[in-house]
């Protein structure tokens, strides 16, 4: 099966969910890749604030398909997997609430300048 999904692009602050939502609504689609909301990484989100993007969600009907996860960057950092492995582990929770079987990350650079 094939499944349409829509995702905003950069973070931006004039980026409402609701409106993203309603333009999905429009053409048919019922499936959301969750990256930002009001300016916000989902990963930068307080646990309040992504409880209302997931009630919105789910009150709206759409399936959570993805979680636009902002690990690594674009670079590891041997130097930050602490504060990676807390994103990480956090990110796994936030999944588990809407059961969406993916975590998209960036592409990574191997090693620094590279």
């Amino acid at each position: 099966m094939v499944r349409l999904t829509g995702v905003n692009d950069e973070p931006t602050k004039d980026w409402n969910l609701d409106r993203g939502l309603d333009a999905l609504d429009e053409i048919g689609v019922k499936f959301v890749e969750l990256r930002a909301v009001d300016g916000k990484n989902v990963d930068d989100l307080t646990d309040a604030e992504y409880d209302r993007v997931v009630e919105t969600v789910t009150r709206r009907g759409f399936t959570v398909t993805g979680y636009d996860s902002n690990l690594g960057k674009c670079e590891l950092n041997p130097d930050n997997w602490a504060s990676e492995a807390r994103r990480m582990k956090q990110a796994i929770a936030r999944t588990a609430m809407t059961n969406t079987p993916l975590i998209r990350t960036m592409g990574y650079r191997r090693g620094r300048g590279r």
